[in-house]
């Protein structure tokens, strides 16, 4: 479930796991003095899941790219155990990644001139 090196939709894909970045950074601080949780397994999963973001975005145009890039969308779901807030950002950006990746399909498969 990649896309072609070529594809233009690589580039907002590419963003798209670069403002994960900055809201699992965002939510840190709201995880641990809002639900009080301990810094440990937070500091964990956002570093965790940013550094995977951001070797995703760096690498859409191989061949792991895309794997690690839908892991990082399961990882954002994932969060919402520790704060129910990120089930909703965690699916926005899962819906905003399936469908970049649908017009993604979509330009490779129109016939070309």
């Amino acid at each position: 479930m990649r896309l072609r090196p070529d594809n233009p939709m690589n580039r907002p894909m590419q963003m798209i796991l670069i403002f994960e970045v900055l809201v699992f950074l965002l939510a840190l601080p709201g995880m641990v003095l809002v639900e009080h949780l301990d810094w440990t397994p937070v500091l964990l999963a956002v570093g965790a899941a940013s550094v995977a973001a951001i070797l995703a975005s760096g690498g859409l145009t191989k061949s792991w790219g895309y794997p690690l890039g839908w892991l990082v969308q399961l990882g954002a779901v994932a969060m919402g155990l520790m704060t129910s807030m990120m089930y909703a950002v965690g699916i926005v950006f899962l819906a905003i990644w399936v469908m970049s990746f649908v017009m993604g399909r979509r330009i490779e498969q129109r016939p070309t001139a």
